[in-house]
């Protein structure tokens, strides 16, 4: 995990989105958090994408990566594909 939020420009930036908004002045600040489930074929590149950007900065090899990638086939052909992305919504209002 560490090895692919290092790809991303701001990979905690939702841990400090209250802070911010706080920081800015809002009020009443509210979280929600919503989670999409993915457990189709249509889910396939997103996680081989994610395995390959894990073997691009050397968290894992090739050779796992390939297997992985085999398994997350195996389990979609098989209907047991599972993705779960969470989402977090940050509002406040101007004081």
């Amino acid at each position: 995990m560490r090895a692919r939020a290092s790809l991303v420009p701001s990979p905690r930036a939702a841990r400090g989105q209250r802070g911010l908004l706080l920081d800015a002045g809002l009020g009443d600040v509210t979280t929600e958090a919503h989670t999409t489930v993915l457990t189709g074929p249509e889910t396939l590149p997103l996680l081989t994408g994610l395995a390959e950007a894990a073997c691009a900065a050397g968290a894992i090899t090739r050779d796992q990566a390939g297997a992985w990638c085999a398994e997350q086939r195996e389990r979609a052909r098989a209907d047991r594909l599972l993705l779960a992305v969470p989402l977090f919504l940050e509002a406040g209002t101007a004081r």
